[in-house]
């Protein structure tokens, strides 16, 4: 039974009736298609704003999240309701007591309400926002094809404000920062783009290549910077080779490069005094806006005296090496050609120059989960991965998870592969037997310790997989990490683990193929054949004394929840890992989805561990199916094989996850449970007094000191507690 409390108290906070989500909303039409995703090229839906309250949702170790739909995909095409999704961001800063972006919010309740100037209904007053506000921001690149069968890729940031008294309810603005097309038949394909980084003041970083453009696009490399709030709201922005359409809110700043560039990242505005622009090429250079707008500085001593490095580089606000603002970090190689098995990281100064640097290197003969150690095992050498296929040039950003523990210790993490492994191949970019190691140092200069935070444990056959197990509030196995094959059928067969990232306190985050169990336990063993294999959200917990990981499953595919404005309930439907031709998926989580701060910008130093509160706010893609009908399936109408007179929604969106508010203070001296430490609850102790039954009840609530009978000292801690519990 507690192996299927976990899960269920997953999923059924989920499906409580929630506060109004935005853009939650489905359309006026009742039709399904074409929805209410808005029109990229639009003049009037540049810039949008409006209300997002979160749904509570509670992990399988109880700890309280909540989330909700920020931002929608734009409709560039007539046959799907929204666009793809690719690489996301979120900023690693966050802003605090400054003024709202916007100075109102469209807000609605009502099915078929929202920002749509055509197939919504009206929304309700809007919301003026009165005060301060904290502030973070999203950027996300989508793509589709359009109804000129031309390809069409667009940047969208949001800038989320929120009351710091009330993080439950978010205050978006949507803004198009980057369009490579002027229509829905326009066939004048400008650019290619890879999403890059985002700081909390909506400076928005992506690169711009010139893949299947027309002549007057871009040409070679380019990084491209876009002032989000600076955006004219009456005009796109379409990147051509001589910059942006709207020149005032963009930057040019690596110009028609003949090396290739990875996707860039930002040094944040509020930590720098500026934003800078960082990033790495394939000459294996680190280059940075050295002063504002110039071009690139280009150095090779971010790397130490590794050769090469490979990924998309990482910028934590975390400040490990003497003289810096922040660390940076990329994965690297000690031999020319041969395998990821460093990881190099640097500080940064304001103008983004290298301030000292070091590498940590994985052992050679594999690594264990002191916590639970693995039947098989990896038995090396190991390989950093994930950084194949298109996302040197999609994105996302990074490959490196980087933080500091409470302690001040440095923490490094990076998924891995075996490459001693039955389905490493060439370069294990679809290997589904995975593990995320992660590297401790005290200080610059000192060795490094590892351990690992994830694994998938695989013989030759993958005949009987384990992963490391995902627990509940009492330790127990609710499911653990699963084959990705063993959630897709086999194909894509993986890789079956994202990127991590690193919140405020060391604790790694992650998307993950899981095996939920049901019934009587793991299948494996029970031969029941009723586990749920899926993907979801991770975090792993960090143990200082030990240094180990125990895993909480935080949100699933499958979840329901409640939409309250749309009045529809929608289903998570997917959450992307892999590309349908194995290797990573652009469009799934990085170490730059996540802010590095804590929530609402409380001290991490103060929270534990297993705090909700130790992660300031993360994004996710998701495609989410709105059951406009009301019978319950969740049907798609533009899905393969599907019902196309199916009148339900399906949109590509972001998702926000956040720390929910805090479980109420224990109170065990209201022994009657009214709220109040008060008369009846003496009297319940006088009546137990001296008596280990305690009136007939094991374990005896009245005994607080815990040594076996109610006496003084239990006396003494109700007395203390007098009158309303915290």
């Amino acid at each position: 039974m507690m192996k299927r409390n976990g899960i269920a108290l997953l999923i059924a906070a989920a499906g409580c009736a929630a506060p109004a989500l935005a853009q939650d909303s489905v359309s006026s039409l009742g039709t399904g298609l074409p929805g209410d995703g808005l029109d990229p090229w639009d003049t009037n839906q540049q810039c949008v704003s409006y209300v997002v309250d979160l749904s509570p949702i509670v992990s399988s170790k109880g700890a309280n999240f909540q989330m909700g739909p920020i931002i929608k995909t734009s409709k560039a095409g007539s046959a799907f309701f929204t666009s793809l999704t690719s690489a996301q961001a979120m900023s690693a800063d966050m802003l605090l007591n400054v003024p709202y972006a916007s100075a109102s919010y469209d807000e609605w309740v009502a099915k078929g309400q929202g920002v749509h100037p055509t197939n919504n209904a009206a929304p309700g007053p809007p919301n003026v926002p009165a005060g301060m506000a904290n502030q973070l921001a999203c950027s996300v690149s989508e793509f589709a094809t359009n109804d000129a069968a031309a390809n069409v890729t667009n940047i969208i940031t949001g800038i989320i404000n929120w009351d710091a008294a009330d993080p439950s309810k978010l205050f978006v603005t949507r803004i198009m920062s980057a369009h490579n097309s002027l229509g829905i038949n326009s066939t004048a394909n400008s650019a290619s783009f890879g999403s890059g980084g985002v700081d909390a003041d909506g400076n928005t970083m992506f690169r711009a290549d010139d893949f299947g453009v027309v002549p007057g696009g871009v040409n070679g490399n380019n990084y491209f910077r876009v002032d989000a709030l600076g955006r004219d709201c009456t005009a796109l922005n379409q990147i051509l080779g001589t910059g942006g359409s709207d020149s005032a809110a963009t930057d040019h700043l690596v110009n028609n490069s003949g090396t290739t560039w990875n996707t860039p990242t930002t040094i944040p505005e509020s930590i720098a005094g500026r934003p800078v622009g960082v990033g790495t090429n394939f000459n294996g250079n680190y280059g940075y806006e050295a002063a504002a707008l110039a071009v690139f500085t280009e150095v090779a001593t971010h790397r130490g005296t590794a050769p090469e490095h490979r990924g998309n580089s990482s910028f934590s606000p975390a400040v490990f090496f003497p003289g810096s603002i922040g660390t940076m970090g990329t994965l690297a190689r000690s031999v020319v050609g041969a395998l990821n098995n460093q990881l190099a990281v640097w500080g940064v100064d304001a103008n983004g120059n290298v301030v000292g640097n070091q590498l940590v290197t994985l052992p050679i003969l594999g690594l264990d989960d002191a916590k639970e150690p693995m039947v098989n095992g990896f038995s090396g050498p190991l390989d950093f991965n994930n950084d194949h296929g298109q996302v040197s040039f999609r994105g996302g950003n990074g490959h490196t998870g980087i933080g500091l523990d409470q302690s001040g210790n440095l923490i490094v993490a990076a998924q891995f592969t075996d490459s001693t492994g039955a389905f490493f191949g060439g370069d294990g970019r679809d290997d589904p037997c995975n593990g995320i190691a992660v590297a401790r140092v005290a200080s610059p200069g000192a060795g490094e310790a590892w351990s690992l935070a994830a694994w998938i444990d695989c013989d030759a056959a993958l005949a009987v997989p384990n992963g490391k197990s995902i627990c509940d509030d009492t330790g127990a196995a609710v499911g653990e990490l699963a084959l990705l094959a063993e959630v897709t059928g086999g194909a894509p067969l993986g890789p079956s683990l994202t990127c991590p990232s690193v919140d405020s306190v060391g604790n790694i985050w992650f998307l993950a193929a899981v095996q939920l169990y049901n019934g009587a336990g793991d299948d494996d063993t029970t031969g029941e054949g009723d586990d749920r294999f899926t993907t979801g959200l991770i975090r792993a917990i960090y143990s200082p004394a030990t240094f180990t990981y125990n895993l909480e499953l935080v949100l699933t595919n499958g979840m329901v929840v409640d939409g309250q404005n749309s009045a529809n309930q929608y289903q998570l439907q997917f959450l992307a890992i892999a590309n349908a031709g194995g290797s990573v998926s652009s469009g799934t989580f990085f170490s730059g989805n996540m802010t590095k701060g804590a929530a609402n910008g409380v001290d991490p130093s103060t929270l534990s561990t297993g705090d909700a509160a130790t992660m300031g706010g993360l994004v996710i893609a998701a495609t989410i199916v709105y059951d406009v009908d009301k019978d319950t399936d969740f049907e798609d109408p533009t899905a393969g094989m599907g019902n196309p007179a199916s009148v339900d929604e399906s949109y590509n969106v972001l998702l926000f996850v956040g720390a929910g508010a805090p479980a109420a203070p224990p109170c065990p001296w209201d022994l009657n449970g009214d709220g109040v430490v008060g008369a009846t609850d003496l009297a319940f102790l006088g009546g137990s007094w001296g008596n280990p039954g305690c009136m007939g009840m094991l374990p005896c609530p009245a005994d607080f000191d815990g040594n076996g009978s109610v006496g003084s000292t239990d006396q003494a801690q109700l007395l203390g507690a007098w009158g309303p519990c915290p």
